[in-house]
C-alpha cells in the first residue's frame, strides 16, 4: 500500500493524534510512532477499528481536561483508545500481554489508556 505523507501505519494518519484543544496552545509534541506501532498491533490482532478518543495534548487542552501535570499525552506517548465490538477488559488484557514490562495500561469504564513510558503501571479503574 502507498501512503501519504499524513500516514503513520497502514491503519493510522497523523490528523487522529493531534490535540484536541479549542483554542489550542498549538506547542504540543508530535506523536511518538512506538505508540502508533502498539495501536497497529490491536488492530491488526482484533481486525476491528481502533478509536483513538485522546492522543497528544498541549498544556492548555490538558489542564481543561483535568490530565496530570506530567500526563504522558503531553510527550506524545499516549492515546486513550475504544476497539469496536471489544470490552475496554478485552482490550486491557491483550496489551498486558504484548507489553509484558513496560508501559502504561489503564482500564476505564468505557476506554482504555495505553502508553509508553519505560517502567510499567497496570490499574483497572471499571
Amino acid at each position: 500500500e502507498r501512503k501519504t505523507m499524513g500516514d503513520l501505519t497502514k491503519n493510522f494518519s497523523r490528523s487522529e493524534f493531534k490535540c484536541q484543544g479549542v483554542g489550542c496552545c498549538d506547542k504540543s509534541k508530535e506523536i511518538d510512532i512506538g505508540i502508533v506501532s502498539i495501536l497497529q498491533v490491536l488492530r491488526d490482532f482484533f481486525g476491528e477499528t481502533v478509536k483513538v478518543t485522546s492522543a497528544i495534548r498541549c498544556d492548555t487542552h490538558n489542564a481543561n481536561v483535568g490530565g496530570a501535570k506530567r500526563s504522558k499525552h503531553l510527550a506524545g506517548i499516549a492515546c486513550d483508545i475504544v476497539v469496536s465490538n471489544h470490552t475496554p477488559s478485552e482490550v486491557y488484557d491483550f496489551l498486558c500481554y504484548i507489553m509484558r514490562d513496560y508501559g502504561g495500561i489503564i482500564q476505564y469504564k468505557s476506554f482504555v489508556h495505553v502508553d509508553i513510558r519505560a517502567t510499567m503501571y497496570r490499574s483497572e479503574r471499571a
